[in-house]
């Protein structure tokens, strides 16, 4: 091999390993992002102010909420997932009462073994997903009621 084709060789693998580590810095930093809560109350509260990105609520003994959940992962933004480790009714008692998502796919998942409502307590809206950023929200195990606004809308969907 001649030194021009030694030095092309050399060069062409520092490339190819610069490039495989920039890729790989790359999902490594969007798998960094994603996390996953688990809500450990049915209890409604807001999240703990100064939590970063702990789910922590302002209830006693700081438990994860629906409520300090979604709005952790709002806070947050990317991709992430919160499982409602608990069977019963998520009732909700913070006013304004909807759980409004922006800006985040986000995945809502019945982890209980058992059925998990969230009652917007007829006060509101249950959920609001989508306004002032698009969403993407699967929530999935887990019914949802008392949604009171006229029309009986108890999911505001926007940026369909």
């Amino acid at each position: 091999m001649t030194g021009n084709a030694r030095r092309l060789a050399t060069d062409l693998w520092r490339f190819g390993l610069v490039t495989l580590l920039i890729c790989t810095s790359l999902v490594w930093v969007s798998a960094a992002r994603a996390a996953t809560f688990s809500v450990t109350t049915t209890q409604d509260a807001a999240k703990l102010g100064g939590s970063g990105a702990n789910c922590q609520s302002t209830l006693g003994g700081n438990p994860c909420t629906l409520r300090a959940a979604v709005e952790t992962v709002v806070a947050l933004g990317g991709t992430h997932t919160i499982n409602l480790g608990v069977a019963g009714t998520y009732t909700l008692t913070v006013l304004p009462s909807p759980l409004s998502i922006s800006g985040v796919t986000l995945t809502i998942a019945n982890t209980s073994g058992g059925s998990v409502t969230v009652d917007g307590n007829a006060t509101g809206r249950v959920f609001s997903i989508g306004t002032p950023s698009a969403a993407q929200v699967s929530i999935s195990g887990i019914a949802i009621s008392n949604g009171l606004l006229p029309d009986y809308e108890i999911i505001t969907i926007y940026y369909i």
